[in-house]
């Protein structure tokens, strides 16, 4: 009789995790840098539009595709919590023209060479010059031992983005408030 409720059991199991496993839709990705605690500018633009123009060039020096988050993902991220569109027409595009991370192998370590270039510009959807506009450029250097673990260097590629981006936020907050004044309909502080 005992033995009979065991495969029952596991199934009750089974089930009530698969249940669970269905209850959550959202996956958490615990390394990407987070701004959901900074203030949020709502800008007098019906749209904020994410202009990926970095082209990554995957094999050579090139690792940034090995970050658990890319840095051009990462200024998605910093966008998509930081602006909010708050008006009836317009555009504020956030174009990143670099997002690139350099590796240099090395007898003892290696280096790793990581820039973000993202410009801002906001148009009101009448004229084809953007009434404002402003860039930011970050720049950042680390090393690791080249014996060091997947982990490790994963782990040190996670702490980079949220340097990088840490960076940035205070490059382009500076920026948003000293050129993008005028169309701030309000900022929210969460």
């Amino acid at each position: 009789m005992i033995a009979a409720r065991l495969p029952l059991r596991a199934m009750a199991v089974g089930l009530m995790m698969a249940l669970a496993a269905c209850a959550t839709d959202t996956v958490v990705d615990l390394t990407a840098p987070s701004f959901i605690n900074a203030p949020v500018y709502r800008m007098n633009v019906s749209e904020i539009r994410i202009n990926d123009q970095y082209e990554p060039a995957f094999g050579g020096n090139n690792v940034e595709h090995q970050f658990p988050t890319s840095p051009a993902r990462a200024v998605g991220i910093w966008a998509n919590d930081r602006l909010q569109a708050a008006g009836t027409q317009g555009v504020m595009e956030v174009i990143i023209r670099d997002a690139s991370v350099l590796e240099t192998r090395g007898e003892k370590f290696d280096r790793y060479d990581a820039a973000l270039a993202v410009d801002l510009k906001l148009y009101d959807g009448i004229h084809p010059m953007a009434l404002a506009e402003a860039n930011s450029r970050v720049t950042m250097s680390r090393s690791i031992k080249n014996t060091a673990s997947i982990t490790r260097r994963e782990d040190m590629f996670a702490q980079m983005t949220r340097d990088l981006m840490k960076n940035l936020d205070a490059s382009l907050d500076a920026n948003i408030r000293q050129y993008f004044g005028k169309h701030i309909v309000g900022v929210v502080n969460r």
